[in-house]
């Protein structure tokens, strides 16, 4: 990623080698942070790579997720896992796996269908990865175990309405459009 490099530092230092001193120290530490925390200074967080793989088996409504990624990524990369009972994920729950690539639940017998993807806590999520590749096969055997699965109500920034937004697409959500304010 890249680095804050302010204009007209040659010149402070020209006029003011104490203040291009100062601003330096700045600088460098604003650096340092945005490496730690895995953000761009100077534009928006670009994702981790797509994962590689999403293989996904289940025995009496208990599921075990497992996640493939052979890319090269940042410490602070989160993996969401998302089921649904529909092919075009319209209903999806997601499930934040942190930095673990396993999941094992109980769902019931299913049949549903599995993605997952990847994303830094400042960037948009990677492209989703489907269990069983293209636009994925159904998992389960299909029982009727448990209450019929309730709308989806999406995760991070994204709304109910949209699916695969990780921490979300946009830093912020907001009634107005404008940013929230912290007070």
């Amino acid at each position: 990623m890249a680095n804050l490099n302010p204009r007209n530092m040659a010149h402070i230092r020209s006029i003011d080698p104490k203040l291009h001193e100062a601003l330096l120290d700045i600088v460098n530490a604003h650096n340092n942070v945005a490496r730690q925390v895995n953000a761009d200074p100077t534009s928006a967080t670009p994702p981790p790579p797509k994962i590689s793989g999403l293989n996904v088996v289940e025995k009496n409504g208990v599921f075990d997720a497992q996640i493939t990624d052979h890319s090269e990524f940042n410490r602070g990369s989160s993996y969401l896992l998302e089921y649904s009972d529909t092919p075009n994920f319209q209903n999806a729950h997601t499930v934040h796996l942190g930095p673990s690539r396993n999941w094992r639940g109980n769902l019931g017998a299913g049949p549903l269908h599995f993605r997952a993807y990847s994303a830094y806590g400042s960037s948009a999520p990677s492209e989703p990865v489907y269990h069983g590749g293209g636009s994925g096969i159904v998992v389960g055997s299909g029982g009727t175990v448990g209450p019929p699965m309730q709308q989806g109500m999406g995760s991070g920034t994204g709304s109910s309405t949209q699916t695969a937004q990780g921490f979300g697409s946009l830093p912020y959500r907001s009634s107005t459009g404008k940013a929230p304010t912290r007070g």
